[in-house]
């Protein structure tokens, strides 16, 4: 239901990486076809997009630490979806000629520029209150690796991709979904002990 209601839109593919690798929505807007590997099935997150608090201008920056900067793999779906993003912003581009801004980015405006953190983040939460959800696009973020914990994911795993500094870390905000997950193993190891 949420991904419908941006489908076609220039949201569509912010909403749909943070779902799909859990990046934050400055790293995701910061991404380019060269942090992309589609033939392996990997991006690549070296920067981030943020708007200066004193200028207002938008800037490309590093990450801030050495776990941020990370690999994420991505599946075979979000490949294809990914391939035809490409062509359509090529479909783009040749519409925009010579006014297109060429940053390389994966998520741009109709000219190639830079999407505002700012205007992604309220246009995100508008619709989804128009879907009767109280939804910031953080929270993206945040049920990408409590999806992931509930299927059993190793909290490393779910922690590198995160790009958090520790294990600990990502065990400690996700505390309420390991709760669930004690509750589901009790009842499994009761099952296997009546056998």
């Amino acid at each position: 239901m949420l991904l419908k209601a941006f489908e076609g839109s220039l949201l569509e593919i912010p909403v749909y990486l943070a779902l799909a690798t859990g990046a934050r929505l400055g790293e995701i807007l910061a991404l380019t076809w060269e942090d992309m590997d589609l033939a392996k099935g990997v991006l690549h997150i070296r920067r981030a997009l943020s708007k200066n608090r004193l200028t207002g201008a938008l800037e490309f920056k590093e990450v801030k630490t050495q776990k941020s900067r990370r690999a994420i793999e991505i599946g075979p779906a979000t490949v294809e979806r990914l391939k035809k993003h490409r062509v359509h912003q090529r479909e783009m581009r040749l519409a925009a000629g010579p006014v297109w801004q060429d940053y390389g980015l994966v998520c741009c405006r109709e000219d190639g520029s830079p999407l505002n953190p700012h205007t992604v983040s309220a246009r995100f939460s508008e619709k989804a209150a128009e879907l009767g959800l109280k939804l910031g696009f953080h929270d993206l973020r945040h049920t990408h690796a409590t999806m992931l914990l509930k299927a059993g994911i190793n909290p490393k795993i779910v922690s590198e991709r995160l790009g958090h500094s520790t294990v600990g870390m990502t065990l400690d905000i996700y505390s309420h979904v390991l709760l669930t997950m004690q509750r589901e193993a009790a009842r499994a190891i009761e099952r296997v002990i009546k056998m």
